[in-house]
């Protein structure tokens, strides 16, 4: 089809559709303008943004007028397209946020070109002029955002930049970027931009009231590849963290932010003052995404996409929280990860930190909620929930608004709301402590009470769960019977009407520990509870505060999950690898071939299986024998070493394996005897068993009473998150009798599904003349979804 004969078509639709609609109010939508998104910055200082001409998105062509001069002033958005190499303007105050047509003698939506592939964006603190990172050239553009045009010098950077961040303070002021090839921070002078004077046209104005800080630029070598940049603007301290290695590194950017503190390597700002490994114990192969510092300095949040998960580091003490330790209940043994288990896999987040008054008098109460919001690659954007504070202070002269609580960092700095911001350490207490879960126990360790303020926190680290869900246990159970059950179960059922099935032994459903009894069985509770949260919270009447603990289901931490429950199983973390050796050293003695005992949950008792053939030398013969024939008893165990004895019942093998007939890495498997071993298709198996030099200890998780992956029959069985007791049915259980069962997780995450493909950056924005607002910028769809951050799921719209 030619484009004459396309354009005609097209025209002829948009007749017929104005004739349908009749005199019908016609929304004007603005052609799309973006063109691969990846960043976008929230500007709001001396510039601000005119009303739109309703008919072609633009604006006048003067210089932009002075937030003071202006009735309702404006903030807007610059957002950074990669491909069309521009910064488009984005009218972020309007009804539906829109892109601004610049320049009206250009067809379509004309933005402000910059270098070549731009990565991200950053204005100065005033909001007269931003810089630009150019991957392609190694540049920053300047644009004067007076007029929206770029100046014509860029300033040559001795590296590839990653990101660009500027910064002020009391004394300095600055630019930072990030750098790749080599790995550094470079750390440059600040730019700001007079308004031209007299009467211009601002779209073929050449800038030239715009003046560079005085500032040499400095290069810091970095320890790693590094992969994204965050700053504490007020305190003048920058958080990095890379892609190979988990690390974050603080850097002081000026003398002033340094302080008291002492550099790691030289004497002098910007340098490095602190260095913060975010993956504990459990250490970690891969890298960090994404750093960012929360609004009210009390937390900095590493995003791990290779293991969907927020981890969360202690600002003041520059300490890593595990978040297992650290929620209530505690989520030891449900994870191996000390951060927050995300849905899917994460791409960007941005912290927030929600208000919300809930008395305003004399004595007020404000709640606190910290944590972040999260995009994932499923295109849903969703909330994760750290610490919720409620607070009870003297407010005499009334309380600050929501704007300026969040916008005006100095009016917050002064108000005695700003107490509510200082926080104790977490874990509130150690593993054993938190074990006791009462009332009592809890408001001892939750309550923070001076002469200023009461605190009631509740520990959550968690996806925000939605009203009213909760995890449950799918059917019945499934089961695979060995072929001398089935065998025993029909002479069984043999002159009966009935024929017998293992049915399900499964009578009691994931609950939490301190559930009644009455309340376990499936049919009596079908959605039974998982988990609870104890929500601290603070009563206020008059000038008396009073502490409560209220309870509701909280089943986040549950997963979609398969379990397996196997009568004498096999211990999966031991296999059938062709590694195990019979040793030299000692009658009975086995090696493990590489094989960690501890970590497997082998212990003494358990039953050894040779698999592999004997060899065909003289005396070898006497070790053929049945499938079970070559099964021993293990007596002694080491960490790698285990001691082997023959098992005095008939049709076992009466004498120990000799090097001779198995001088090779032979296949074998250890299994539980007597014992049932449950195993799930995330959770794994779990051992209470840990590596302490060549000996097995037990862990400290194991003291929990919720890390444990065998149970006899007639015992309970306590999972990571769910409880059950195996009974005995009318045919006693064989080995590789498995009985399989799901459970789903059953919880809404609060958010919204936005149909994103590739989302690159999420912002709070808090305040440029709309409220407090959300972006969201997608690359794969060439959009940015605004809304409301309070209505984030039907308030939103799209920028195109």
């Amino acid at each position: 089809m030619s484009n004459a004969r396309t354009i005609a078509i097209l025209s002829g639709l948009g007749l017929l559709t104005l004739a349908t609609a009749g005199c019908e109010e016609q929304v004007r939508v603005a052609p799309q303008g973006l063109n691969a998104p990846v960043a976008i910055e929230a500007v709001r200082g001396e510039v601000c943004l005119p009303a739109l001409d309703v008919e072609d998105f633009s604006i006048p062509s003067a210089a932009l007028p002075r937030c003071a001069d202006v009735e309702r002033p404006r903030g807007f958005g610059l957002v950074v397209n990669t491909v069309s190499e521009r910064v488009g303007v984005v009218d972020l105050a309007a009804s539906i946020p829109r892109l601004v047509n610049l320049d009206t003698r250009i067809p379509g939506i004309t933005q402000v070109k910059v270098g070549p592939r731009p990565i991200d964006v950053a204005a100065n603190r005033d909001g007269t002029a931003a810089l630009v990172a150019n991957q392609g050239d190694s540049t920053l553009s300047a644009i004067d955002l007076w007029t929206m045009r770029a100046l014509p010098e860029v300033v040559e950077l001795p590296g590839t930049p990653l990101a660009i961040e500027t910064f002020e303070n009391a004394s300095s002021a600055g630019s930072a970027a990030l750098l790749a090839e080599p790995n550094a921070l470079w750390v440059g002078p600040s730019l700001g931009c007079d308004r031209p004077e007299g009467t211009i046209d601002r779209r073929d104005h050449t800038p030239e009231n715009c003046t560079w800080g005085e500032q040499a630029a400095v290069e810091l070598a970095l320890p790693g590849q590094p992969i994204d940049i965050a700053l504490d603007a007020r305190e003048g301290v920058a958080a990095i963290v890379y892609r190979d290695r988990a690390d974050l590194s603080l850097i002081a950017l000026s003398e002033e932010a340094l302080g008291d503190a002492s550099c790691l390597e030289g004497d002098a700002a910007p340098c490095e003052i602190a260095r913060i490994d975010w993956a504990g114990e459990r250490g970690t192969v891969f890298g960090a995404t994404e750093v960012a510092f929360d609004q009210a300095g009390a937390f900095i949040y590493v995003l791990e996409q290779a293991e969907s998960q927020v981890v969360v580091i202690d600002r003041e003490r520059g300490e890593l929280i595990d978040a297992r330790l650290a929620s209530e209940p505690t989520t030891v043994g449900a994870s191996d990860v000390p951060g927050i288990a995300l849905v899917r896999q994460p791409r960007t987040m941005v912290p927030v930190l929600e208000r919300r008054v809930l008395v305003d008098g004399p004595t007020a109460l404000v709640a606190h909620r910290y944590g972040v919001m999260v995009a994932s690659d499923n295109g849903s954007l969703y909330r994760v929930d750290v610490l919720d504070v409620e607070c009870a202070f003297e407010a005499p002269q009334g309380l600050l608004s929501d704007e300026d609580f969040a916008a005006n960092i100095e009016l917050r700095d002064a108000h005695p709301e700003s107490r509510c911001l200082e926080l104790p350490a977490l874990p509130l207490a150690s593993l054993e402590a938190s074990a006791d879960t009462s009332d009592e126990a809890l408001l001892e360790r939750r309550i923070v009470e001076d002469e200023d303020r009461t605190l009631a926190m509740t520990p959550v680290f968690a996806l925000r769960d939605g009203a009213g869900t909760q995890g449950r246990l799918v059917g019945r159970a499934s089961c695979e019977q060995p072929d001398d059950l089935r065998e025993a179960m029909s002479q069984a059922s043999a002159g009966t009407s009935t024929a017998l099935g293992c049915g399900s032994p499964l009578i009691d459903q994931p609950v939490a520990p301190d559930v009644d009894d009455e309340l376990r069985n499936f049919i009596d509770a079908p959605r039974a509870e998982l988990m609870q949260l104890a929500r601290t919270q603070l009563q206020v009447e008059g000038n008396r505060v009073e502490a409560e603990i209220n309870r509701q289901v909280f089943d986040v931490r549950l997963r979609n999950e398969s379990w397996s429950l196997t009568y004498e199983g096999a211990l999966p973390g031991v296999g059938s690898q062709e590694r195990g050796l019979i040793s030299s050293e000692g009658e009975g003695a086995f090696l493990s071939g590489g094989v960690d005992y501890c970590a497997a949950g082998v212990e003494v008792g358990d039953r050894l299986r040779i698999l592999s053939e004997p060899a065909a030398g003289a005396g070898c013969a006497d070790f053929q024998g049945s499938e079970t024939f070559l099964t021993y008893e293990i007596t002694e165990l080491g960490a790698t070493t285990l001691t082997i004895s023959p098992i005095d019942q008939e049709g076992f093998a009466t004498m120990l394996p000799t090097r001779e007939c198995f001088d090779t890495g032979l296949r074998y498997e250890v299994r539980a005897h007597q014992q049932w071993i449950a195993t799930g298709t995330q959770s794994g198996f779990a051992s209470v068993w840990e590596r302490e030099g060549q000996t097995c200890v037990l862990r400290d998780d194991a003291l929990h009473g919720r890390v444990q992956g065998r149970v006899a029959s007639g015992e309970l069985w306590e999972g990571p998150y769910l409880t059950l007791r195996i009974r005995e049915g009318e045919v006693g259980a064989r080995e590789g009798l498995s009985y399989t069962f799901r459970v789903d997780r059953a919880f809404a995450v609060a958010g919204a599904s936005l149909g994103t493909v590739l989302p690159s950056e999420l912002i709070v924005i808090d305040e440029i003349g709309a409220g407090r607002q959300i972006a969201l910028v997608d690359a794969g769809t060439s959009t940015i979804y605004v809304a409301p951050l309070d209505n984030i799921t039907t308030g939103g719209n799209f920028v195109r």
